[in-house]
């Protein structure tokens, strides 16, 4: 009994824990939406699909990623979500998947959530096979 009470409980955790995040990327949206837009607090009421139709056709230069992290309610947002404060400080460029100098809403949305908290196990298995991966086209190349 113990061992599937246990299970249940860190179902409902992670489940809890998606809503959060799920919850806190919306606040986030609606606050570079309405920066990007100037509309100040014009989206309330907007509907999610609405939102986010309006979010992907954002495309943040890192002058305008500057900008929206100076909003007092994106900090507070990033402090929400565990994003520590050292992995702020150069974040436009770790979104920056693509490295385009633009980044979109899907990799704000990716990189903010496998920022959040501690580096897990495996976080670093990732990175190691990544590494490995890089090393072996360098070889071929």
């Amino acid at each position: 009994v113990g061992a599937k009470t246990s299970d249940m409980l860190m179902r409902r955790r992670r489940l809890r824990d998606r809503a959060f995040l799920a919850g806190k990327i919306v606040e986030l949206l609606e606050v570079i939406v309405d920066v990007h837009h100037q509309s100040s607090g014009l989206l309330e009421g907007i509907s999610l699909t609405d939102l986010l139709q309006r979010a992907k056709e954002i495309s943040i230069t890192h002058e305008m990623f500057e900008r929206f992290r100076q909003v007092p309610r994106v900090q507070e947002i990033l402090n929400e979500l565990d994003v520590p404060d050292e992995d702020q400080f150069n974040l436009f460029e770790t979104l920056d998947v693509d490295g385009d100098d633009c980044v979109d809403i899907e990799e704000l949305v990716d990189g903010i959530a496998r920022l959040r908290g501690d580096p897990r196990r495996g976080d670093i298995v990732n990175l190691t096979f990544l590494v490995r991966s890089l090393q072996a086209d360098i070889r071929r190349f």
